[in-house]
């Protein structure tokens, strides 16, 4: 009984460790991502940092990014390397 509990608590905690790592970013930062347009295939979103403003960790699954004006940036990933 114990190790099915066990299991079942270990199942659990795999299954929010997956949704909390791929957090939309529209959905966790709105104050920099808005949604732009969408359908089935494609998702376009306007981003926008003022000067050092950082944003909270979120991902963006399949991405290709165009850049419309110049700028700087620098990424951190989840174990603190950038």
């Amino acid at each position: 009984m114990r190790v099915r509990v066990a299991l079942y608590g270990v199942a659990v905690c795999l299954y929010l460790a997956t949704i909390v790592s791929a957090q939309d970013a529209v959905k966790t930062d709105p104050k920099h991502y808005t949604v732009v347009s969408e359908n089935d295939q494609v998702r376009i979103l306007k981003v926008h940092y003022g000067p050092h403003e950082k944003s909270v960790m979120h991902s963006h699954p399949a991405t290709v990014a165009v850049f419309l004006t110049d700028a700087k940036g620098q990424f951190a990933y989840p174990d603190g390397k950038r």
